[in-house]
């Protein structure tokens, strides 16, 4: 099985407990739906948060316009940048 990797940039509550998440990665842009990430306690929690670089795989989905994230691993959570501020508002402007 081969992981792409990506950080991803956004994300949004779909559903009750699923999540849209805008991943960028050296192909594209994409958004994916990772289910049951919305939840602190779920397994996916820890790879469907902004500005994580994420390892993962995916299958394309044939019902919904999402393509669906079927595992994945955090690769690093950028935690400096979460915690400053300041680098934010930089890097936004």
């Amino acid at each position: 099985m081969d992981l792409k990797t990506g950080i991803i940039i956004k994300t949004n509550k779909y559903k009750e407990k699923d999540k849209i998440a805008f991943i960028l990665t050296n192909e594209r842009y994409d958004s994916y739906l990772i289910r049951a990430s919305y939840d602190f306690k779920s397994k996916n929690y820890s790879y469907s948060n902004e500005l994580t670089k994420i390892d993962f795989d995916y299958n394309e989905s044939k019902k919904n316009s999402f393509d669906i994230v079927s595992n994945g691993k955090v690769n690093n959570i950028y935690k400096n940048i979460k915690s400053n501020y300041e680098v934010l508002e930089m890097v936004a402007e």
